[in-house]
């Protein structure tokens, strides 16, 4: 007798996630790759949060206007569970002001994503449950280790900022969560038939491309790369510096700065000047190289202080 798990993946569900499989994996490496630099600052984080608070609100409301579709009825409970705009809301006053969506940004490709969800309200209201699924389930899934990771990189006090990824209760009932809303989605595909279950899956897949159109506009300057890298190499070099007695933390900073002095002045005595970027990556690669060297040599004279034989 197979598992629930295989009964829920070989239906609806698993034929959306088999179809999604590769434009999930490069909605990861976006969302990864934002979100790296995104969490060096409250500001910036909030904004990146902004970008996806029209969808989630934009599912939301349309789905409980069709709550009387037979379809979508069962899932009342579901949706109720799973609501995150009025969340989503609290965190970005937190991180942006009380009118904050006045002076949000609606990039083009959000637009098309909203106006695409109207298309899709007026063809058929129960296909709204391929988007609710997809992006509530993903915040039931990932919720808790994004919630940790906002809340050690933001340094946020106890109760604020991570309302998102939040639910009333955690563990078995997060489980529960997710096994309920994979069985009513296959439970949908079985009652619809093959026709709605290859929209489903078409759906999907342009849902992922969406998502990843939204994550793409969401512009980052030069300015917050440079700051967002400089933090994260400050703070392995903190994080080395723990390691090694202070004498040789100043001779690591000493070869460093001369590393990056010569790394910097070859650069632009060869091209005339660079950027703020090369210049940045230039401070870490020299830092890394005289942290390196002196880090090479404290191994080498604490080996040979060793007792020999």
């Amino acid at each position: 007798m197979p598992r629930l798990n295989d009964k829920y993946e070989a239906g609806l569900v698993g034929d959306m996630k088999t179809a999604t499989r590769r434009v999930h994996s490069i909605s990861d490496a976006l969302v990864n790759s934002k979100l790296v630099v995104a969490l060096t600052s409250k500001e910036l984080y909030g904004k990146a949060l902004a970008c996806f608070w029209p969808v989630f609100d934009a599912i939301e409301r349309k789905l409980q206007f069709h709550l009387d579709v037979p379809e979508i009825r069962p899932f009342g409970n579901l949706l109720d569970c799973m609501r995150r705009s009025e969340r989503m809301q609290e965190d970005l006053d937190y991180y942006l002001g009380p009118k904050w969506y006045e002076r949000a940004y609606q990039s083009v490709s959000l637009q098309k994503y909203l106006q695409h969800l109207d298309r899709v309200e007026s063809q058929d209201p129960a296909l709204l449950l391929v988007y609710s699924f997809h992006m509530h389930m993903a915040i039931c899934a990932g919720g808790s280790i994004i919630r940790r990771m906002v809340r050690k990189a933001l340094e946020l006090p106890p109760s604020v900022g991570t309302r998102t990824f939040e639910f009333d209760r955690d563990g078995s009932y997060l489980s529960s969560l997710k096994r309920d809303y994979k069985a009513a989605m296959n439970q949908l595909g079985e009652t619809r038939g093959s026709q709605f279950a290859k929209t489903a899956v078409e759906e999907s897949t342009t849902l992922f491309k969406l998502n990843n159109s939204v994550v793409n506009d969401f512009r980052i300057t030069s300015y917050e790369v440079v700051r967002g890298m400089m933090i994260g190499f400050a703070q392995a070099v903190c994080n080395l510096c723990s390691f090694i007695s202070m004498p040789y933390t100043a001779y690591a900073m000493i070869a460093a700065v001369a590393a990056c002095v010569m790394a910097v002045a070859a650069v632009q005595g060869s091209s005339g000047g660079s950027d703020m970027f090369t210049i940045a990556l230039l401070i870490m690669v020299g830092s890394t190289l005289g942290f390196a060297g002196v880090g090479a040599w404290f191994v080498w004279k604490h080996w040979q202080s060793l007792p020999q034989g």
